[in-house]
Parts: C-alpha cells; sequence; structure tokens
C-alpha cells in the first residue's frame, strides 16, 4: 500500500522506529532488508533533485528569467527528513525579469515559451506549463503554478499567484546550492489546487496529501488559516477543503487546531475512497484507465466519464470542465502549441 501511495520511505522509517522500540512484533529482519533496499536510492534522488533546481535556477537567471520550484523539493524542506520525501519532477515556475510592463500571464507565455523552443523541442504546450527535457532531465517550466475551469475562479485563482509571486522565499540546500521556493501563503492554497486538479484528471495518492499536512503544520497562527480560507472559498473550494481536512485527522492525526476549516466526514470519505482505489497519480486505478498514448480527443473523453463520478460533489468546477477544455483545444490550435 506504501508502495503505491509513493510513501515507502516514511513507511520504512515508522516501522524501523517501531521495530526498534518493542512496538512492532511481526516485522522480520528480511522482510525490513528487502525493503531497505527499495528505499535506498530515494536519499540520493533527492540529493541530484535538489542539485538540479539550484543549477536550472542559475541557468535561467543568466538568460533573464527568475525561478520559483513548486511542489517537490520545495515542499520536501517541511518534512522532519526531507530525504525520505518519494521524489517527482522537477516543476519551475518562471517569470521574465524584464517586467516592467507588468505584462499578463500571456505575454510571458510568449516570452518564456520563445526562449525554451530555442533549447528543446516540447511535444506540447498547454495553458499553464511546457516540457523542459534538458539532459534527460524531467522538468516542467510553468507560465503559472495551476489553474480553475471556472471562467471567475481561475482569475481570482491567477491573481492570487501574481501577487505571491514576490513573496517566493530562498531556500538554502548547501552552501553551493540554493533555489526559491514559494511562500507558505502560496503553498496552503497552491498544493490543495493541485491535489483538486489531479483527482479529477487521473487520481491522486497520499503523497500529495502528506505534502499538505506538511504544510497546515508548519503554519503557526489563526489569521494565516482564516486568509488561506477565505482565498479557497472565492475560488470554489470549500467543500473538497473540508474534504481534505478529514483525510489528513482521520489518516495522519491532523490536530483541528492545524485546520482550515471543519471536517466533512461524507465528502472526507469519498475523497479517501478515490486515494485509496487510484494511487499516486491513478497509476494503480484499474476502474478506468487514461491513455497517455492517444489521441486528445480520446483522452478528453475518458477524462469527462471520469470526472463526472464528481459533478455531485464539485458541480462547478466539473460543468465548467468540457468548455475548459473545448476552448483550451482551439487555443492551443491557434497558437500551434499542438503541431510541435
Amino acid at each position: 500500500m506504501l508502495q503505491k501511495q509513493s510513501l515507502l520511505g516514511i513507511g520504512y522509517r515508522g516501522v524501523s522506529q517501531a521495530v526498534m522500540h518493542g512496538n512492532c512484533k511481526t516485522a522480520s529482519l528480511p522482510f525490513l532488508t528487502k525493503w531497505s533496499m527499495l528505499v535506498d536510492d530515494i536519499p540520493q534522488k533527492n540529493a541530484e533533485l535538489d542539485k538540479d533546481a539550484s543549477i536550472l535556477t542559475r541557468i535561467f537567471e543568466k538568460e533573464g528569467f527568475d525561478v520559483c520550484i513548486l511542489k517537490g523539493q520545495g515542499i520536501a524542506r517541511l518534512y522532519p527528513d526531507p530525504s525520505l520525501r518519494t521524489s517527482g519532477d522537477i516543476d519551475a515556475w518562471v517569470w521574465p525579469q524584464d517586467d516592467s510592463n507588468n505584462q499578463t500571464l500571456s505575454d510571458r507565455r510568449k516570452t518564456i515559451v520563445a526562449y525554451c523552443k530555442k533549447l528543446v523541442k516540447p511535444k506540447e504546450i498547454v495553458y499553464h506549463h511546457m516540457p523542459f527535457p534538458i539532459n534527460g532531465k524531467d522538468i516542467e517550466v510553468h507560465f503559472t503554478p495551476s489553474w480553475m475551469y471556472a471562467p471567475l475562479a481561475n482569475r481570482r485563482l491567477q491573481r492570487f499567484f501574481e501577487q505571491e509571486w514576490k513573496h517566493r522565499e530562498w531556500h538554502r540546500v548547501s552552501d553551493k546550492f540554493g533555489f526559491y521556493v514559494p511562500s507558505l501563503k502560496m503553498d496552503r492554497v497552491f498544493v490543495l489546487v493541485h491535489i483538486y486538479r489531479h483527482l479529477f484528471a487521473e487520481g491522486i495518492g497520499l503523497r500529495q496529501l502528506l505534502d499538505y499536512y506538511y504544510v497546515l503544520l508548519a503554519t503557526k497562527t489563526d489569521e494565516e488559516r482564516v486568509d488561506s480560507m477565505k482565498t479557497l472559498k472565492d475560488i470554489g473550494m470549500r467543500r473538497f477543503t473540508a474534504a481534505t481536512m478529514w483525510v489528513l485527522q482521520t489518516v495522519f492525526g491532523l490536530d483541528e487546531s492545524h485546520m482550515l476549516c471543519k471536517a466533512n466526514e461524507k465528502a472526507g470519505r469519498f475523497l479517501l475512497q478515490e486515494i485509496m482505489a487510484a494511487g499516486n497519480f491513478g497509476h494503480y486505478d484499474e476502474r478506468q484507465s487514461i491513455s497517455q498514448e492517444g489521441g486528445s480527443s480520446l483522452r478528453f473523453g475518458q477524462i469527462m466519464v471520469r470526472s463526472f463520478r464528481f459533478l455531485s460533489a464539485y458541480p462547478r468546477e466539473i460543468l465548467a470542465m468540457p468548455f475548459w477544455k473545448l476552448g483550451h483545444q482551439f487555443w492551443m490550435h491557434r497558437h500551434g502549441y499542438n503541431k510541435i
């Protein structure tokens, strides 16, 4: 189950401590040895990604762009032992340094795409990011961290992101390496939006929920919690936030004092069932797979069928989804982003 949820390293530390203190009588040494072999590479990969994120930041800075590392290595800093968090790719939120004219998202996207296409040939460019495969590294360059399907909610979210860009913080990895990460205020909104997006698209795992657990644990004041909850309400995520609070309380033991709102058990049970069925990013969902090889029409149909499971829980976002996706396809075609 921990492998399915991308929590092998965290789980291994917990079981090892239980065995060490005599609280786990059934874990055999051969079993723990086999498990330890599965997690041996996790700290090394985290160290490599920290280094890559730092180097990527410096490369873009030399070319006139600032960078903020989203999720992943930025969130890992909040863990008691960051080296045990199962890592993924590098998500780099990029912003032109020459923004004296207060460029719009569309303006910034054009500038970033023009530069990136000099170095790579991306398969596809979408609203919020493009692949940036340099030297075999799995990197995504973001024009904006995320989006909402509902138009008004998306405008409010993009306004929030633009306000928070200037509050990003320097994360010092070592004497040689470091990179910018979002403010904790931004992560309280963005990480939850990220979970929300992937829940509809293909599925989400407990690793992403544990990320959010540590974001909330690092939040110190009621004023900060109230402020973030107001933003989440403004973008239509009140029910999902309440569902997440129940999952965090039930699975990870989050105390009510750290919650953004009162937990919703009914919505939370539904969310937890989806998490346990789908696994990390839906890789283990046996109910319906989302094709990664088929055409955009096939994938669109599969995502829509999957998403309508959530219609009664999150109607505004689900009803807006087909209109947003169709508009997005026309937008991609107009700009030639689906012909690369």
